[in-house]
């Protein structure tokens, strides 16, 4: 039995060549690109089909096209606007048909990419306010609902400057916010989105 011992600075073949590692890459670069860009219209046509439910009046089927079109997109940092904008729709037809709980989670899905993804100021905005609209309307604390409105306006949504605006004069007002108070505000301003 003769066992070999390879120098420490030999090279060894592994019938590679240092070109073949290189079109490999590229390959492989090229491939998740395409991928990347067959998401990416997936994604489109769902989303396409999702406003066009929206447009009719069927939140409850639009919110499912918007949720399979994030679903498609989730993983993939790159595509993190795109999802961003299928949860927001997600969210705004969850509020349409009154349901509070999905829209919030929408909207909080939203919200927990900004640690791993810069979103513009827009999207992060939107999520605020909307997540902000489902909690008043669950009956949550206000307080929850002021700071989700006040994070939306300071990232520049006029239309949570509103909310906020509203819900700090009836804080200032020295009543508490109750349930029917907040269900009667949130119908206002969801007649106003």
């Amino acid at each position: 039995q003769l066992l070999e011992t390879a120098d420490a600075n030999a090279s060894i073949d592994v019938g590679v060549s240092e070109e073949d590692l290189v079109d490999s890459t590229a390959d492989t670069i090229s491939s998740n690109h395409s991928t990347i860009e067959e998401l990416r219209e997936k994604a489109s046509l769902i989303r396409s089909q999702g406003k066009r439910l929206h447009d009719d009046g069927d939140f409850r089927a639009a919110a499912q096209q918007f949720a399979s079109a994030a679903d498609l997109l989730e993983h993939h940092s790159e595509l993190s606007d795109e999802y961003a904008t299928c949860k927001l729709h997600q969210a705004l037809c969850c509020l349409k048909i009154e349901h509070y709980e999905d829209a919030q989670a929408a909207c909080t899905c939203v919200i927990d990419l900004e640690e791993e993804t810069e979103l513009s100021p827009a999207l992060r905005a939107r999520a605020f306010h909307r997540r902000a609209k489902a909690k008043l309307a669950l009956g949550d604390d206000v307080d929850e609902a002021l700071a989700d409105a006040r994070s939306a306006a300071f990232l520049g949504d006029s239309k949570a400057v509103t909310l906020y605006g509203k819900l700090m004069r009836q804080k200032s007002g020295g009543f508490d916010v109750d349930t029917t108070t907040s269900s009667s505000l949130f119908e206002s301003l969801l007649s106003k989105s």
